[in-house]
């Protein structure tokens, strides 16, 4: 997780073990294995084998972050931090008005220059041209200044571009080459790039953006011709499935996925970040049933549940829109 609520969190734990003779270089803050134990958990305890009694003064230091809800101590002195509802309604709501540009104060990558093919001819050089194009986009949209210089062409060759673009199209060759390591482009299988399934971004990210917008636009008209208008109540209620909360711990998770795209100057952690969230998305949809039951208009939990939903759907325009994909007319 990185948001500025996490940043609050991390300053303090790292005071507390300044204060108390700990070492901050070795103190972490995830996302707990089990979200059932908490929205993020430290280890802040174990660094002080000898001080577990000041505990009780962190845990009352922490509770003065109104975004905490409770603290829970574990049998192994984990802390677990579980976080209000209205933290993460805030954040979805950031995401969805946002989009891309979420947490764009929290990257701290100012400049990347990288080298691009100077040719389109084969698939390895497409790919390195594509990804050029592609971190530039998002460059802009994140306020980091990014360099291409042309390459000398490698020894090494892809497939035929012309080849691959005949069978597959432009705009899904482009998402499959991003999405895979460079073996794809050099033994590359249109039947791989092309396969409808939920594994494969080509697929799984406009299909999740048109079924995500299917089902909103559904919701808001049953919930205004038939419930009343509950569509626009407000909730209390949190996310109550571990389907929900992966994708929304994932969700806030996207400005590390930015960051490394800059850092390592490679679009697949975007394509990657968007692809675990159409997988979480898809898993809510098997075991949730959002189109036949009341599961985006429940009274306490819905507007939190269509908050999750525009949020991603959010996040896959951005993302489709740097692919250069047209959000698209089968999946209607």
């Amino acid at each position: 997780m990185k948001t500025q609520t996490a940043d609050r969190l991390r300053n303090l734990l790292s005071e507390f073990l300044q204060e108390n003779g700990g070492d901050p270089d070795q103190l972490k803050l995830r996302t707990p294995r089990d979200l059932k134990w908490g929205d993020v958990c430290s280890n802040v305890l174990q660094l002080l084998p000898h001080n577990v009694s000041k505990a009780e003064d962190l845990i009352k230091r922490l509770e003065e972050i109104s975004e905490v809800q409770k603290i829970e101590v574990s049998s192994s002195l984990d802390l677990n931090i579980h976080f209000r509802p209205s933290f993460w309604s805030g954040e979805l709501e950031s995401i969805e008005k946002n989009g891309l540009h979420y947490g764009q104060d929290l990257i701290t990558t100012d400049n990347v220059s990288l080298c691009v093919a100077s040719s389109k001819e084969d698939l390895l050089s497409l790919k390195s041209r594509w990804n050029g194009e592609a971190l530039e986009q998002l460059g802009k949209i994140l306020g980091v200044k990014v360099t291409a210089v042309a390459d000398q062409a490698s020894e090494l060759k892809g497939f035929r571009s012309d080849a691959a673009i005949s069978k597959c199209g432009e705009q899904s060759l482009k998402i499959a080459l991003l999405s895979n390591n460079d073996e794809f482009a050099i033994h590359f299988s249109s039947v791989k790039a092309l396969d409808r399934s939920y594994e494969n971004p080509v697929f799984s990210l406009p299909y999740a953006e048109a079924t995500i917008k299917r089902l909103l636009n559904k919701a808001e008209a049953e919930g205004v011709l038939h419930l009343g208008g509950v569509v626009q109540k407000a909730s209390s209620g949190a996310l109550l499935f571990e389907e929900e909360k992966a994708l929304c711990q994932h969700l806030v998770s996207w400005p590390i996925a930015a960051e490394k795209c800059f850092t390592e100057k490679d679009m697949v952690n975007l394509t990657g970040f968007l692809q675990r969230a159409s997988l979480l998305f898809f898993e809510i949809y098997k075991t949730q049933r959002p189109e036949s039951s009341e599961y985006l208009l429940d009274e306490e939990h819905g507007l939190l549940r269509r908050q999750l939903f525009k949020s991603l759907r959010s996040l896959l325009i951005g993302g489709l829109e740097i692919l250069g994909y047209d959000r698209g007319e089968e999946f209607i």
